[in-house]
């Protein structure tokens, strides 16, 4: 059954919601990579996860997701020289969205902590798995680890349908026309990613 599932940061001051969501039209799963957290301490250095929880994310096709208020508070930045972008709301620096710069490849990946609590297991499900465990210590792997290539091939059929549809100009973080992002993207520098990944990789595995 599908169901709305709606979305804000921390401050409520961005809102917004996924329509017609249920278990088959995503990908939830925990990601453990370095990026995810230090992304999470770029955002807020006082709520980054320990590399055993990882981050829960849900990924889905740009057509399902509006943006409702609050779309000037948002934000995005390039940890490293890839295109992948990570969207953030600046009124508060919660960890929003993950895309990549170009709204040619159309897919949203929204951060499942600022999904509503009380519908969003009904809606999307508990997580298929973890991803990206290489720095979890083997003895505290104890969860199951998804198909990489099964999330691929969803992946690819749910940014196709989007292309296919033209639905991918529908995307809330690009500009119709261009296909740019909305918001400037910003690059961190060399001396700030080698901080980041410091801070990040000196925490606790707890």
């Amino acid at each position: 059954m599908a169901n709305d599932l709606s979305f804000q940061c921390r401050c409520g001051k961005l809102t917004g919601k996924l329509s017609n969501i249920s278990k088959l039209s995503g990908d939830h799963v925990v990601c453990h990579c370095s990026d995810c957290l230090a992304f999470a301490r770029f955002c807020d250095p006082d709520r980054v996860p320990a590399v055993v929880d990882g981050v829960p994310l849900f990924q889905t096709r740009v057509s399902r997701m509006t943006i409702a208020s609050g779309k000037e508070n948002l934000a995005c930045v390039h940890l490293t020289d890839k295109p992948m972008l990570r969207w953030y709301s600046e009124c508060c620096r919660t960890p929003l969205f993950h895309t990549v710069d170009n709204g040619w490849y159309p897919f949203v990946t929204i951060h499942v902590a600022v999904l509503d609590a009380d519908c969003r297991v009904a809606a999307i499900g508990e997580p298929r798995g973890h991803t990206f465990v290489g720095d979890v210590p083997a003895a505290q792997r104890n969860f199951r680890e998804v198909s990489r290539f099964g999330i691929m091939v969803r992946f690819i059929v749910r940014m196709w349908k989007d292309l296919l549809s033209g639905d991918f100009r529908r995307a809330e973080l690009f500009d119709p026309a261009t296909l740019k992002p909305i918001a400037e993207p910003r690059r961190l520098s060399l001396a700030e990613r080698a901080e980041l990944n410091g801070q990040t990789a000196g925490r606790p595995e707890t």
